[in-house]
């Protein structure tokens, strides 16, 4: 947790922000803050309504929750239309706001928007591929959320 707070602290208090649910809680303070997932999905939770691809001024991510969400979305009714275009919007949203990476901690990355010096290769969520793929979250039973899928080698 001593690294999340090194990125989440990286970031200026007034600064927009686009995360992963793991960064929510900790950054929850914020005024301008976007659920990523939603974002890449194109579409409000429960498809109310279209979700715009905005550009706010930092991307934190973990990538096993970007994971964890394209999975997710393959097996959802609501999602499953949209779950496709979830990668190709990231790199749209990398290449229109151009993205860099400033700092990095395990899985989890941090972006600033008009960054970017050199080209951002292929997270780990993008080369695994997700097409058929179906699964979600389950608890065991000492409460550990866990993701599981129908396919165990990716």
């Amino acid at each position: 947790m001593a690294h999340d707070w090194n990125l989440i602290t990286s970031i200026p208090p007034g600064a927009s922000v686009a995360a992963t649910d793991r960064f929510l809680a900790p950054l929850s303070s914020r005024e301008n803050i976007t659920l990523l997932p939603l974002m890449l999905l194109d579409i409000q939770q429960y498809g109310v309504a279209p979700y715009p691809l905005t550009q706010p001024d930092y991307l934190l991510l973990d990538e096993e929750d970007v994971w964890a969400d394209l999975v997710q979305a393959q097996s959802l009714a609501w999602t499953a239309l949209f779950a496709s275009n979830m990668i190709p919007r990231f790199r749209t949203l990398l290449a229109e706001g151009n993205y860099g990476i400033i700092a990095r901690e395990g899985s989890a990355f941090l972006l600033e928007k008009n960054k970017r010096q050199t080209t951002i290769p292929p997270f780990s969520f993008e080369e695994r591929g997700v097409e058929g793929l179906t699964g979600g979250l389950t608890l065991d039973r000492l409460g550990s959320v866990k993701l599981v899928t129908d396919i165990t080698d990716r």
